[in-house]
């Protein structure tokens, strides 16, 4: 009788067992189907959403996406956990449930709704002087040339006679090259001209005559050979003397002008100068001039 009402009693306990098991199974499967109804619920919610606002906003659109994207998730992960929990499946379906509710405005979350963050160029993205232009302009450091300080060059008074000498030469010999140029017989002559030109002859011998040393010397002897290579153009007998009764000056400075040509185309030419010497009676054409220093250095020259 005793081991009946034991066994009765184990049966019965067996039974409480299994009734709480399928209970169980209920609450699971009520949970599952509360989680599928809250999805769909948002779905439709997403749905009439993207209706109303006629996809002119994309961004909302994305947002409700990510909504039953998040749903969905949702739900699945609380239909494992309540297969693994078991007795807690209830429990747990209705947190999930409200965990999706408030999946719903997900839309709405400033965190999302956030600008990106743009991350800044790494080390190697940043450009290298070597990438600028070939425009661009470059300052370019010239060396800068050692200063040199120059002594001065001491010039005695003699070396600035002979420059002035010399210049005095060169200026001489161009109006006498001049003079045989204008005066040459092939030339178209008037008495202006030709007056003129005597004249310039006449200051040119003269200037010749009033230098000292070296520079007669220079000067006389250029003066013999003008004369000489002009014997048979502007200074041949025939013409030598043309214009001469229309000359403005003193009559002393006539006369001396008309003695030295004698005498210089007496002596120009080299080889027959001491003959001409003799014939030109070189006292007689010094007489006129005044400037005893003029006189001397003439007979100097022709005694050398």
């Amino acid at each position: 009788m005793g081991k009946q009402n034991n066994t009765t009693q184990t049966q019965t306990q067996q039974q409480g067992e299994q009734d709480v098991q399928d209970q169980d199974k209920l609450a699971t499967a009520g949970a599952i189907d509360d989680a599928e109804q809250d999805s769909e619920a948002s779905g439709d919610s997403s749905g009439e959403q993207s209706d109303g606002q006629g996809g002119a906003d994309s961004e909302g659109s994305e947002g409700d996406g990510s909504s039953d994207a998040g749903s969905d998730a949702e739900a699945l992960a609380a239909l494992e956990a309540l297969t693994a929990a078991g007795l807690a499946g209830g429990e747990t379906g209705a947190d999930q449930g409200e965990g999706g509710d408030e999946g719903e405005g997900a839309d709405e979350d400033p965190i999302n709704d956030a600008p990106a963050v743009v991350d800044a160029p790494a080390q190697g993205d940043l450009p290298s002087v070597a990438d600028a232009p070939n425009d661009t302009p470059v300052a370019i450091q010239h060396a800068r040339a050692p200063s040199v300080t120059l002594a001065p060059v001491a010039v005695t008074k003699e070396e600035i006679k002979v420059q002035q000498n010399n210049l005095t030469l060169t200026i001489l010999a161009n109006q006498l090259a001049e003079y045989a140029k204008t005066m040459h017989p092939s030339q178209p002559m008037t008495a202006t001209i030709g007056k003129t030109q005597q004249t310039i002859l006449w200051r040119t011998i003269d200037a010749i005559l009033k230098l000292e040393g070296a520079e007669f010397i220079k000067g006389y002897t250029m003066l013999l050979a003008f004369v000489n290579e002009n014997r048979d153009g502007a200074l041949n007998e025939r013409y030598i003397y043309r214009y001469f009764a229309d000359l403005t000056m003193p009559n002393n400075d006539r006369k001396n002008f008309n003695r030295i040509l004698n005498l210089l185309s007496a002596t120009a030419d080299p080889a027959t100068r001491r003959l001409g010497l003799e014939q030109a009676d070189l006292a007689a054409s010094l007489a006129g001039f005044r400037d005893g220093a003029i006189q001397q250095r003439v007979t100097e020259f022709y005694s050398l």
